[in-house]
């Protein structure tokens, strides 16, 4: 910054820090630093003065006093301003708002756990507080519902929507221009800043590594209308194998919000009484599969011996599985903060155009998937020759 001397004059018997700020007063007077505004720093203002460190020091330190500035620790100095934004800047109080529908966070808590952590994480560094509130279907959180005007100095300054999400709260959202994005989430609303996980792309890595195992039979169990379910036809697609209905089971939820356990092991009871049986399964998720295991457990078929098995989510408890199950995955409290990068980009500039963000899942090798069995190529070479001999 260039030093502009005629500002200030060393040979006057004014004190400098007096004339500085003299001048500083005048800017704000004269509206070149608005109320809320950051002003240079201390550093900055020396240099451009000519003045030393503690001067500039002084100068800002009698106006803090006499209501001029207030400091905020780590963020700077501003211009001060009686409302209550700058009452609730002042105190530090910065808060983001993390939501969540109560119904679907009771199925997915250990891992939705581990985003929280993240998007706390980076809030505190950022000297946000982070405000964890659960959603009835409605979009309200508790008797009186959520405010989500900005009343008072302890309004929210964000909202992080997590998980699926009604259309009409999204909209709710945008009615009040309140600064939001989705995470772990999708939403045909317009104008909506999405953050989710590639899950075509990592079910498509998935297949892709089961047939490096030598699997041509590869099943899906899964929600039809899903990017799951896209990924692994890419797969197939990829690796110029044939779509075989006999492989895939659909799962159904009948007003549950998650597929859990029991599903899993539905899906695998019904996939084990069709004439064709896969090698290998792609599972919806880390719950499912586990029920998947269970019904070939009680079948007296072994994981990976008899079929190999793919979740998806790498929940901790699951890896404990026997065998461990081997998944597709992001670091979930990366994932969060990364939420959090976009809500900030989003809140510095509300004009913006909205994104969808995705981020890559990365595969997690254990010991539920292994090569194509004996039995199962013994198997395919009599279907073979069966065929022909029709």
């Amino acid at each position: 910054m260039k030093k502009d001397p005629e500002l200030i004059n060393p040979r006057l018997a004014t004190p400098l820090p007096q004339q500085l700020k003299e001048i500083l007063v005048e800017k704000i007077r004269a509206g070149e630093y608005i109320p809320g505004e950051k002003i240079p720093s201390e550093r900055d203002l020396a240099e451009k003065f000519g003045i030393s460190r503690i001067s500039a020091r002084q100068a800002l330190t009698e106006m803090i006093a006499e209501d001029y500035l207030f400091r905020i620790p780590g963020k700077g100095t501003f211009v001060e301003r009686a409302d209550q934004v700058a009452r609730k800047l002042k105190r530090g109080s910065f808060s983001v708002a993390f939501l969540i529908n109560s119904g679907w966070y009771c199925f997915v808590q250990p891992g939705y756990s581990r985003i929280l952590e993240g998007v706390e994480r980076a809030l505190r560094k950022r000297g946000y507080k982070l405000v964890f509130l659960t959603l009835d279907p409605t979009g309200h959180s508790g008797p009186s519902g959520l405010e989500l005007q900005r009343k008072g100095p302890d309004g929210y300054d964000g909202f992080i929507l997590v998980g699926p999400t009604e259309e009409a709260v999204i909209e709710r959202f945008q009615s009040v221009g309140a600064p939001f994005i989705l995470l772990d989430a999708q939403t045909s609303v317009s104008n909506v800043t999405v953050v989710s996980m590639d899950y075509f792309e990592g079910t498509r890595q998935a297949v892709n590594y089961l047939v490096k195992l030598g699997h041509r039979e590869i099943g899906y169990v899964g929600l039809e209308e899903s990017e799951k379910y896209l990924g692994y036809l890419d797969g197939l697609r990829k690796a110029q194998l044939k779509k075989n209905s006999q492989f895939v089971e659909f799962i159904v939820l009948n007003g549950e919000e998650r597929a859990g356990f029991q599903h899993g092991r539905e899906a695998m009871q019904r996939l084990l009484e069709r004439d064709e049986v896969p090698t290998a399964l792609y599972v919806t998720n880390d719950v499912v599969a586990l029920g998947v295991m269970d019904a070939l457990r009680k079948e007296g078929l072994q994981v990976p011996r008899d079929l190999s098995v793919i979740g998806c989510d790498d929940i901790d408890i699951y890896a404990q599985a026997e065998p461990p199950l081997t998944t597709v995955c992001t670091d979930l409290e990366e994932f969060g903060a990364t939420g959090v990068q976009k809500l900030f980009t989003l809140m510095e500039d509300p004009r913006q155009e909205a994104r969808s963000v995705k981020v890559p899942l990365q595969l997690v090798i254990r010991g539920s998937a292994g090569p194509r069995s004996k039995m199962a190529e013994r198997r395919s070479d009599r279907d073979k020759v069966a065929a022909r001999s029709k």
